[in-house]
């Protein structure tokens, strides 16, 4: 397990969704396959230096109902309590997902959203863009994660990180696993997470972008770029 959960807990929630209303903020999304978890996460710079995480999930129907099935009810309670959304069918909505997304680009003051540039479902980026939302494509490897993935642990270990208690992106926060290349440069490994980590990778994504803001005194990751063995 990568994240401290003792020290993810003690993260303050420094204020709520209605606070932040028209604020400036920096976002990412996590698509999934069509039958899994679609996660965004907006990352607000605070005046302090610090930032403040907010997430939305996606879940079809079918992967509730499945994983009801197997004996795991988390999806039908996050469900219960609005922390998940669900579309019909056994299939994302993306057109449900679009609409939501541009919906909270109206509330929020996003600068950028950061979207996976090699992911298939390029027409919901392409149908973001339409609607004037500045959709970044965004790598999964080293070169894209590693600065984003350090911060967000230096972050955390500091209590500068505040997210709102959501507990689908604390549940992921407690499968993710990172992995290091020969110079130490870090970055989430899907494949050996133990469940799914798709709120991490968005709030990752959210950093990244958000730690590219000209007025931000960049940090000795982007400083120095990844470490070269």
């Amino acid at each position: 397990q990568w994240i401290n959960m003792s020290k993810w807990d003690n993260c303050a929630w420094e204020y709520g969704p209605e606070d932040l209303l028209g604020r400036t903020c920096y976002g990412g999304i996590d698509l999934g396959a069509t039958s899994d978890l679609t996660s965004m996460c907006l990352i607000f710079p605070l005046e302090d230096g610090q930032c403040q995480a907010l997430w939305w999930h996606w879940v079809c129907e079918e992967q509730v109902k499945q994983r009801e099935y197997r004996g795991d009810v988390a999806y039908q309670a996050w469900v219960n309590e609005g922390m998940m959304r669900v579309t019909e069918g056994d299939e994302i909505d993306y057109a449900s997902i679009r609409d939501e997304v541009i919906a909270l680009t109206k509330e929020y003051n996003v600068i950028d959203l950061a979207a996976d540039r090699l992911f298939q479902g390029a027409q919901l980026c392409q149908d973001l863009k339409k609607a004037t939302i500045n959709v970044v494509e965004f790598g999964m490897g080293y070169y894209s994660m590693a600065a984003p993935t350090a911060e967000l642990e230096r972050i955390i270990n500091r209590r500068e990180f505040h997210h709102n208690g959501d507990q689908v992106s604390r549940w992921a926060a407690g499968n993710c696993v990172v992995r290091r290349d020969a110079a130490g440069n870090l970055k989430p490994d899907k494949e050996k997470s133990k469940d799914k980590i798709d709120p991490i990778v968005a709030a990752l994504m959210a950093l990244g972008r958000m730690m590219q803001r000209p007025e931000k005194k960049p940090s000795v990751y982007e400083t120095r770029g990844l470490v070269q063995v």
